[in-house]
């Protein structure tokens, strides 16, 4: 039961994480016909790539990953307009997504039913998160290599920052047995936030902070309908909200929020620490 209630907190937390930065204006917008590098890169193309799990000419990677997905994110005032990716063009052919193409969301990518030629020209428009959220747990040597060996860390990997690693763990029980049998119980939630510069570390931390003192209800992810499919495509329409509208198990109080800087050699670092109090659990 202990473990259940640990998954489900730490993956509600990791799609608030994600609805929080994004409805604070942390994603970028590709459009039709956006270049960069003196017009040598085109944004919003699709290169062919190659992947052992699907036929060759099957799977096609945009520039960026990531890509937004949650249907309750909008454009805060004076942004770009936010823009879910529901399909591409093939040589000017709209396909929508679930209709011979599916939209890999989280890897960015597309994957067709049916081979495309080599010369084929795939563009899509689509928004994409521009932080990057990882939980230590799963990827435990990555977040011991950004502090300890940024040297030995994948081509790549650092480009994605401003990015975020988070951990759950139970803070201890408060205030003793409640009527009825239940307790209430902390448990710490710990966001590392890891930057290039101080803007977008402190902006980070601020948004978080601002979250203080909010109540969060929790999703039963085993009552709930999956999120992606097979694809990594959008199953179902998500918002996270009607998620936890929907399929709650249980709320919590963001009792209290700090944070401070964490020296790094190359980086900016910070850590927000998130009480989470649980009443009658």
């Amino acid at each position: 039961m202990i473990n259940k209630r640990l998954t489900n907190i730490q993956k509600t937390m990791d799609y608030w994480l994600r609805n929080t930065f994004a409805n604070a204006g942390g994603y970028n917008t590709v459009t039709s016909g956006l270049t960069g590098w003196f017009q040598n890169i085109k944004y919003d193309r699709f290169t062919l790539s190659h992947d052992p799990s699907y036929p060759e000419g099957t799977v096609w990677e945009s520039y960026y990953d990531n890509f937004v997905f949650d249907q309750d994110v909008s454009a805060p005032s004076g942004y770009t307009d936010l823009i879910i990716c529901s399909g591409v063009y093939v040589d000017n052919v709209f396909i929508p997504n679930g209709s011979g193409v599916h939209v890999d969301y989280l890897n960015g990518r597309v994957i067709f039913d049916t081979p495309q030629s080599v010369t084929a020209s795939v563009v899509g428009e689509f928004s994409y998160n521009t932080v990057a959220v990882y939980n230590v747990a799963n990827d435990r040597r990555l977040f011991s290599d950004v502090f300890n060996r940024p040297e030995t860390i994948p081509s790549g990997t650092l480009s994605k920052m401003p990015i975020v690693f988070y951990e759950l763990y139970r803070a201890g029980t408060i205030g003793g047995y409640q009527l009825g049998g239940g307790k209430n119980v902390e448990y710490w939630f710990n966001v590392y936030v890891i930057a290039d510069n101080l803007v977008d570390r402190d902006n980070i931390l601020e948004t978080l902070k601002e979250k203080e003192e909010i109540r969060l209800k929790i999703i039963d992810f085993d009552s709930a309908p999956e999120i992606f499919d097979e694809y990594g495509s959008i199953a179902n329409d998500f918002h996270f909200s009607n998620w936890q509208d929907n399929y709650s198990c249980g709320q919590c109080w963001v009792r209290r929020i700090v944070y401070n800087s964490v020296d790094l050699d190359y980086y900016e670092g910070g850590l927000a620490q998130i009480t989470l109090r649980f009443y009658n659990v």
